[in-house]
């Protein structure tokens, strides 16, 4: 070999170590920019995947939410086979959802249950399609996913799930239907953060329907 192509290699490694020590320091702008001069450095890298994954990450962490999903999508799309694809579908729905582009984090995390629908982290997936629904005001296609998740997980996500067909609920201004919905929260789950929260909109609700009555 002619010490070119040596000398190229080692930048390569080098240029890509430096980045992923800068992550793991948590030195999260200086790994972004060190992953990112990589990718155009060297775009048909054989680490060019772990790349995208990586600066994604950074900016994700950092709250560069346009960043972030740039690389992640870029990932899902380039190398599809990668590993870490799973997670950069969740994350790229995440960073959309941020960035309140509900459309294309709904679409993300479809995405994701359509590949990877079998995963431990379905309930993430499908508590942010709910959530994405919901924020575009699909409030019976919110709640067929958030109904999905109460039925089959148990756990945090499960009793915001269940919360969350109550705010549809109220959003609809079916007040009773929201009251039963929200009381579930406080009877069925142990999180006070959700159960304070429930009985809170609750309230809200009895308040609504007391004011339906002296109409």
């Amino acid at each position: 070999r002619s010490a070119e192509p040596v000398v190229r290699e080692v930048i390569e490694h080098a240029q890509y170590r430096l980045g992923i020590c800068d992550f793991e320091r948590g030195r999260l702008a200086e790994s972004s920019k060190a992953l990112e001069d990589f990718l155009v450095r060297f775009p048909e890298s054989s680490l060019a995947a772990s790349a995208e994954f990586f600066a994604g990450e950074s900016a994700f962490r950092g709250q560069r939410w346009d960043v972030a999903a740039r690389h992640f999508a870029r990932l899902s799309e380039q190398f599809p086979s990668d590993p870490a694809v799973d997670t950069a579908y969740l994350r790229l729905g995440d960073a959309m959802a941020s960035l309140q582009r509900w459309t294309e984090s709904e679409r993300a995390y479809t995405d994701y249950l359509a590949r990877f629908g079998e995963r431990e982290q379905w309930f993430a997936a499908l508590f942010g399609v709910g959530w994405s629904r919901e924020n575009q005001k699909k409030y019976d296609e919110a709640i067929e996913a958030y109904e999905k998740v109460v039925a089959r997980h148990e756990g945090q996500t499960a009793a915001r799930a269940q919360f969350q067909i109550g705010e549809c609920r109220f959003a609809q201004r079916r007040f009773d239907e929201a009251v039963r919905e929200l009381l579930k929260v406080d009877i069925l789950y142990a999180y006070p953060e959700w159960k304070a929260a429930a009985l809170f909109e609750a309230g809200r609700c009895l308040e609504e329907l007391k004011r339906s009555d002296n109409l």
